[in-house]
């Protein structure tokens, strides 16, 4: 129902409303910095933006958070505290699959667990359940009047949530989602407010296409700081576009012809994908063939059997920094690598992945649906923020944690939450 609005005639329309979101981070480091050169922490920033284009772009709603003096909305504030709460509280997923499925009982047994943690949870997925009933019942009711407003909503390049609930009105009945399954894909479902239950919730359009986008946008910008090189390249070629643009703002067709933009995104998703692995669970046995021998006592093995019922993990990263696949260079953040013919050992390896021969936005029928959308929010903002601002990098050192998300923080700070200091000097 949602591959047509992810095609390249429907993402061109979603380009004027990133350029809005970029103008306004845009707007909003420039109040920050006005007597010049100084730290910001952009992380917050970036994730306020990340938010906000989610919103706007497949939920058709804004939560005004993009000014220096605004605060979270709920809704927002909800779902960052959502991933924290949640993996807290891992170790219970190994029990909760044998409780009853029934919603009443589970959220009567939820509510009575002497434990801070869970209850925090049930709060958190409330507030979600809340702000994902009013969005289903406003879309609804839009719907009641007709598929005209519907179009005037997609050719503005907004709201995925209308289109989904459009297609699936006209769908086979045996085919349709539940209410509960689209308002799922907004935030939350209420009666999943268990931690036995979060793992559905959280496959949502704003869960999934903020946080990863925020990641993404955040390591963009510090290797720029830390690759003034790179970031001057990238500047000139940005600013001799725009100057050819009558009204300041890059079409589809202009972004898609930026190679050095195209280059510094595709490396940094290669080298340093958001989310560092995946897990599966194999569903029935299956042998799965080795690309090379592994020698054993038994002598070489050309595949490994995988029982049915087994977790397994997907190590993305690792398989995007294959020295056997990509050279001996494969670690290294290299842009050019993009500018010029990639090595034979790539086109060999037939990686499935979705995007760019690698496995960052994982492949097959689970991989990520929304990864040209994400390319297209990246390069809209980078467009905006390379061409305006100059970013170095602050005293502070920047480490990576790695979880489910890969997130900044500075080295020996007792800090609560992903930082990422960095001075930004107006051009």
């Amino acid at each position: 129902m949602l591959n047509p609005v992810f095609a390249a005639q429907h993402l061109r329309a979603f380009v004027p409303l990133f350029h809005r979101v970029a103008r306004q981070l845009e707007l909003v480091l420039q109040q920050l910095i006005a007597e010049g050169s100084r730290e910001v922490e952009l992380v917050d920033w970036i994730s306020r933006l990340a938010v906000e284009l989610i919103a706007q772009g497949a939920l058709g709603c804004t939560f005004d958070s993009l000014s220096p003096n605004a605060g979270k909305h709920e809704f927002a504030a909800a779902l960052k505290k959502y991933a924290p709460a949640t993996s807290s509280l891992h170790f219970l997923r190994r029990v909760t699959h044998l409780l009853p499925k029934w919603p009443r009982i589970l959220r009567f047994c939820a509510c009575r667990i002497p434990s801070a943690k869970v209850h925090n949870i049930i709060r958190i997925c409330d507030i979600m359940h809340k702000y994902s009933m009013q969005i289903f019942e406003e879309k609804k009711a839009l719907l009641g009047n007709g598929d005209e407003e519907f179009a005037h909503q997609l050719s503005e390049g907004k709201d995925i949530i209308s289109l989904l609930m459009r297609e699936n009105k006209n769908a086979a009945e045996r085919a349709r989602l539940s209410e509960e399954e689209i308002i799922g894909q907004i935030g939350c479902v209420r009666v999943l407010s268990c931690a036995a239950h979060t793992d559905r919730s959280s496959r949502t359009f704003l869960f999934a296409g903020s946080e990863t986008t925020s990641v993404a946008l955040s390591r963009i910008l510090l290797l720029l700081a830390e690759n003034p090189n790179v970031q001057a390249k990238l500047r000139d070629e940005l600013k001799e576009a725009f100057t050819s643009l009558p009204d300041g703002e890059m079409t589809y067709e202009v972004l898609s012809e930026l190679p050095y933009l195209d280059a510094v995104c595709r490396e940094t998703l290669r080298v340093y994908p958001p989310v560092s692995f995946i897990s599966r669970t194999c569903k029935k046995g299956v042998a799965i063939p080795l690309s090379q021998p592994i020698e054993t006592s038994d002598g070489p093995l050309s595949a490994i059997f995988v029982p049915q019922g087994t977790d397994t993990l997907v190590h993305l990263t690792a398989i995007n920094r294959s020295k056997q696949i990509w050279g001996a260079d494969a670690e290294e953040w290299k842009p050019e690598r993009f500018l010029s013919p990639l090595p034979e050992s790539v086109g060999e390896a037939h990686i499935p992945g979705v995007y760019s021969n690698t496995m960052t936005f994982s492949a097959g029928g689970y991989s990520c649906i929304g990864f040209k959308f994400a390319e297209l929010e990246l390069k809209v903002v980078l467009a905006h923020l390379v061409r305006s601002f100059r970013f170095s990098p602050s005293q502070s050192e920047i480490v990576w944690k790695y979880g489910g998300l890969t997130t900044p923080s500075v080295k020996g700070s007792d800090a609560v939450g992903p930082k990422l200091p960095m001075v930004v000097e107006r051009l």
